[in-house]
């Protein structure tokens, strides 16, 4: 019970990191029976004659015995810390609902540019319109074919607004089911699938998100406070940034008049860089930037393989 509630938050008011707290726990149980074992032999600790001392003249204090605990509760260091994936995955895992954010919160804004729909606009798409969506995966459980035995699986993909039912057949499954993790975040591409029964949202490729996040946005254009006293420091942030991650990743700079005009600045190719999901978070929320456009590439399925006629 208290390792669930350390994991779920319930101690955070105490300063101390959750991975701290949960460190300490087998320590402090270890204590508090130490301590009841001795009161019931009758024995008292250096401490325990200390504070079972008559309270002072001036009135104040309780005069009860105190237990010493092995757990400091100085607020951690940050290696004491569990990452934010880590603390996300407990609290849904053990409360079935995130707490103190969602793990998708991360690929805020690139979520949106690279999927081709809603989960509200996906759901009423017709027989083989193709699709492109960002998420969670959850409630994987995994089947077999009547029809060959072979294994395919059923889960769900969690937004930051909504969830959605998928299915992974068998020929996608035995190429993509070590991509399909539970609480992981995912890019699933594939089809719908018409039939009497109603449409099914059909997956044929699955990858981790961090990876295609980076192989998929082909350019951003940043829209910049022009006089903003903050603006040379976000260019010296963003060359630093380009030369630490070169890629493919081409920029562009966009600069907001008072007219709402922005005129638009191309920017060199041999200054292309390596978009990640974390810096590209840390860059937009730069004071000076006003917002940000991204091109990402066209959706393509791999073709499926046929066996043709000799």
């Amino acid at each position: 019970m208290l390792e669930h509630l350390v994991k779920t938050g319930a101690f955070d008011f105490s300063g101390a990191s959750r991975k701290q707290l949960f460190e300490g726990i087998d320590a402090a149980l270890g204590a508090v029976a130490a301590h009841a074992r001795d009161k019931a032999a009758g024995q008292h600790s250096f401490l325990d004659m200390l504070a079972d001392e008559k309270p002072a003249s001036n009135g104040k204090g309780n005069g009860r015995s105190s237990i010493p605990t092995p757990l400091s509760l100085r607020p951690a260091r940050r290696h004491h810390r569990l990452r934010p994936a880590e603390r996300l995955q407990f609290e849904k895992e053990l409360l079935g609902f995130y707490v103190t954010g969602h793990p998708m919160s991360l690929y805020a804004g690139l979520a949106e540019a690279i999927d081709t729909h809603t989960v509200d606009e996906l759901i009423r798409q017709t027989d083989r319109v193709e699709f492109r969506l960002c998420g969670i995966a959850g409630n994987i459980a995994k089947k077999l074919s009547k029809k060959d035995n072979r294994p395919w699986a059923a889960f769900t993909l969690a937004t930051r607004t909504s969830s959605v039912p998928l299915n992974m057949f068998a020929d996608a499954y035995a190429a993509y089911a070590a991509n399909l993790l539970p609480e992981q975040p995912v890019l699933v591409q594939g089809n719908i699938i018409g039939g009497t029964d109603g449409a099914r949202i059909n997956v044929k490729e699955c990858y981790p998100l961090d990876n295609f996040v980076t192989g998929s946005v082909r350019k951003v254009t940043w829209l910049l406070h022009p006089q903003h006293p903050e603006l040379p420091a976000f260019f010296h942030l963003l060359r630093e940034t380009v030369n630490r991650q070169t890629g493919d990743t081409r920029l562009e700079f966009g600069f907001l008049l008072e007219d709402r005009i922005a005129p638009v600045a191309e920017v060199s190719g041999a200054l292309s860089w390596k978009l990640t999901a974390a810096v590209f978070q840390q860059l937009r929320a730069h004071p000076a930037v006003a917002g940000v456009q991204l091109e990402t590439k066209r959706l393509e399925l791999k073709q499926d393989r046929r066996w043709s006629k000799r």
